[in-house]
């Protein structure tokens, strides 16, 4: 009986010292992004297959008037089944006349994953299009990368659409 007792008392001392993992899965939050464009590398490449020596010229008054990276910043809102991207318009107002599309964020994107469906709001030059479509198939490839991103223990997933790797 004391043997009985003993292991008993032994397994819940065991027991309270496991832990598991703690998963937390919000259903809901936003999620702010920044995304850096060296418009350096993006200007050079424009001047030099271009022919005018007015790009080029362009292209060192630029880089001694305006900073090498442009930082475009936007949100991800998501609950449930539902999200919506969103870019953040700058704050001040574009040097210059140069403006790739490269550089630029002109969608929002809402997707319906209940319903297989993504609706994005696309800006082209002066004109705005709305565009419906059914969601890709993902295939997902999880590697054994992991890393901590804001207080969340996260493992690199590679995104297989059609015939590319994300």
């Amino acid at each position: 009986m004391k043997n009985i007792i003993s292991i008993t008392i032994g397994l819940l001392i065991c027991a309270a010292t496991l832990k598991a993992q703690n998963v937390r899965f919000p259903p809901a939050g936003v999620i702010e992004y920044e995304k850096s464009i060296n418009m350096y590398a993006i200007m050079k490449k424009t001047a030099d297959q271009s022919n005018d020596s007015y790009m080029r010229d362009y292209y060192d008054n630029y880089r001694k008037s305006n900073p090498q990276f442009k930082v475009l910043q936007s949100t991800l809102s998501f609950s449930n089944d539902k999200t919506l991207f969103t870019p953040i318009e700058p704050t001040e107002a574009p040097r210059g006349f140069f403006n790739d599309p490269m550089a630029e964020q002109n969608s929002t994107v809402y997707t319906d994953i209940a319903n297989g469906l993504i609706t994005s709001q696309k800006k082209v030059y002066e004109e705005t299009f709305l565009l419906k479509d059914s969601l890709r198939k993902i295939n997902w490839k999880l590697t054994s990368e992991v890393r901590t991103i804001a207080g969340y223990e996260c493992r690199r997933a590679n995104a297989l659409i059609l015939d590319s790797i994300y």
